[in-house]
Formats: C-alpha cells, sequence, structure tokens
C-alpha cells in the first residue's frame, strides 16, 4: 500500500470533488467508484492508504464494506461520510476508522486524512523502543529485530491496538471491542483476552522480544511496555559452580 492515494467509494459528485481538492493539496493521488461486489477487491489492488466510503449511499449502510476493508491483507485507514449520528456508531463498529458528516468540508477532511496517517506513521514505530518489536499496520505484521512473528490476525489485532498506546493501560472491555469486534463487560473480556495475551506472550518470547513487555495491569486491564523489562542475565555453569564452592569453602 502506498502513502499516497485516496480511494472514494459511492460518494456523491460534490462531496467526491470537494474529497479530491483536499487530498490533492495533501499530495495525495485520488481514484474514484461507485460501489459494486468487486469494490473491496478494487481497494486491495489500488493499496490505497485512506479509503472514503459514503455509507448512506451503500447497501446495507456500508458496513459489509467496512467490514470487507478492514479485513483486506493490506488494509486502509477508513474514513465513512455519514448522515446521522446512528450511521457514524454503526460504521465505527465495522470497523471506520474516523467519520464526518454531510456535506464533506475539506479544511476538515484534509486535517482528519493528516491526522490519521500521522497516527498510522507512529503505529510503526510506537513499539521500537520495546526491544526491537515493530508493528507495520499496513502490512498486518509483527516483527522482532526484523524476524517476522507468526501471529493470528486476532493476536495481531490485540497486540496492534496496545501498541498504539505503549506505556497506558487500555481496558478489557475497550480492548476486546476493538480488537475482537464484541462487546462484553470487563470481568468477560479479561478472561477471553487472557488466553490472546498467553499466546502472544509466548511468540513474542520465542521471537526473541521480552514476553513481560506485554503487563497484565490488575483491575485495569492490559498495556505494552514502552521499554521491555531487562531479562536476567543468564550466568555460565561454571561461574555458579565456582560461586557454591566458595560459599561451602568459608562455610567448612
Amino acid at each position: 500500500m502506498t502513502a499516497s492515494s485516496l480511494f472514494i467509494v459511492g460518494a456523491r459528485e460534490g462531496d467526491a470533488q470537494t474529497a479530491a481538492e483536499a487530498a490533492r493539496r495533501l499530495g495525495l493521488s485520488v481514484t474514484a467508484a461507485e460501489y459494486t461486489p468487486a469494490t473491496a477487491d478494487a481497494i486491495e489492488r489500488s493499496r490505497a492508504a485512506v479509503v472514503l466510503i459514503d455509507v448512506a449511499a451503500l447497501p446495507g449502510g456500508g458496513e459489509v464494506l467496512c467490514r470487507q476493508v478492514v479485513r483486506l491483507p493490506h488494509p486502509s485507514l477508513l474514513i465513512a461520510l455519514v448522515a446521522s449520528p446512528a450511521q457514524a456508531a454503526a460504521a465505527l463498529h465495522a470497523g471506520a476508522t474516523a467519520c464526518l458528516a454531510h456535506p464533506v468540508d475539506p479544511s476538515w477532511l484534509a486535517a482528519q486524512i493528516s491526522s490519521l496517517l500521522r497516527v498510522s506513521t507512529t503505529a510503526e514505530a510506537s513499539a521500537q523502543g520495546s526491544r526491537g518489536l515493530k508493528i507495520d499496520p499496513r502490512r498486518c505484521e509483527a516483527s522482532v529485530e526484523g524476524r517476522t512473528v507468526p501471529l493470528t490476525p486476532t493476536e495481531f489485532r490485540v497486540l496492534s491496538c496496545l501498541a498504539r498506546s505503549p506505556g497506558l493501560v487500555t481496558s478489557g472491555r475497550d480492548l476486546a471491542e476493538e480488537a475482537l469486534d464484541l462487546q462484553l463487560p470487563e470481568q468477560e473480556a479479561m478472561e477471553l483476552l487472557k488466553v490472546h495475551v498467553y499466546r502472544l506472550r509466548q511468540k513474542l518470547g520465542r521471537s526473541g522480544a521480552n514476553p513481560k513487555m506485554l503487563r497484565n495491569v490488575r483491575g485495569f486491564g492490559y498495556m505494552l511496555e514502552r521499554r521491555a523489562p531487562a531479562a536476567k542475565p543468564v550466568r555460565p555453569a561454571a561461574t555458579i559452580a565456582a560461586n557454591l564452592k566458595e560459599r561451602q569453602a568459608r562455610s567448612a
């Protein structure tokens, strides 16, 4: 996916023109298309950095396309054009990153796109300090010192959500809603996440990262440490044996 393109789906002519002008001011190329059953495939082929969907103009309120876009191998940042708070809530639950109301305000849209691209770029490097851990939200990959960590889509979403706010606690309820698309009470969410976090720690540890970087803050939620706790140095067996002999000699 390139960081220089906007894909507009189903927007009315005035909104599409305004969005295109705002995007071009930011140096983004623009593709505008009507919705078809093959739209998600077209978005994937374009590798667009940002997708703008007029959910009011799409079948089912655009929720189906929103879910398709966020599940693409190279997901785009997703902005939904909405006509009501209910549409905004539905689009956000379906995976939209942000929502804007009709008619499109060019300054507001340009600011939103700039902010989203900046946050996305920051997220890629947000975990760099955690002993070589890198999160690439555009490729949906995590790596440690250049080695890809073999994560399931769910594990990646959990890790990616925590990596957006390193050093800050995310409640189990919020993490389950964002990463798993489930609305659960806090205790239920924490029980479900416990399994995913356990597997994440195992995989991170096998990849050379310190699994303790994923912390369970009891009673509050989960957090990704900004800096992984330093691992205890492993002493050679010869050193341990020598220390043991010295202690025995002193006690004799």
